[in-house]
C-alpha cells in the first residue's frame, strides 16, 4: 500500500480536491513522506496493543503518548523553524520513526522475555 500510495500521490490527494494545483503537489509530498514510514507503524501500534494487554501500562502509555506528544509536538515545532514547509510536510513522518525506535526495543524485550516464559527460564 505504501509503494501504491507513493506512486498515485498526486492522484489521491487530486480525488480529495483538484482544483488547487499547489495544494496537490504539497499533499502529494506529505503522503509520500507518510508512506516512507507507514510500514514501521505494522510494528508500534501491535506493540503498545501487546504492551497494554500483559499489563505494562507503563511503557504502554509512553509508547502510546510517543507518536504525538513525546515526538509530535516538538518536531512540529523544531522542523518547520529549521528547514521550512519541507520541514513541515517530513513532520509526521519524523514522529513515527521516533515512535517506531521507542517500540522497537519494547517489542524485543517482550519477544525475549516470552522466549523465556516459553523455555521455563522465568516462572
Amino acid at each position: 500500500m505504501s509503494t501504491l500510495g507513493w506512486i498515485f500521490a498526486p492522484e489521491i490527494i487530486s480525488f480529495f480536491r483538484d482544483e488547487d494545483p499547489e495544494l496537490i503537489r504539497i499533499g502529494a509530498v506529505v503522503l509520500r513522506w507518510q508512506c516512507v514510514a507507514f510500514p514501521l507503524v505494522g510494528l508500534t501500534t501491535p506493540t503498545n496493543m501487546l504492551l497494554q494487554n500483559i499489563r505494562r501500562t507503563g511503557r504502554a502509555t509512553i509508547l502510546a503518548m510517543s507518536r504525538h506528544g513525546f515526538a509530535f509536538y516538538p518536531i512540529f515545532f523544531i522542523l518547520p523553524a529549521i528547514w521550512g514547509l519541507e520541514g513541515l510536510e517530513a513532520t509526521m513522518a519524523t514522529a513515527d520513526v521516533i515512535t517506531f525506535s521507542i517500540a522497537l526495543p519494547f517489542a524485543i524485550s517482550i519477544i525475549r522475555e516470552l522466549s523465556a516464559r516459553e523455555k521455563g527460564e522465568i516462572s
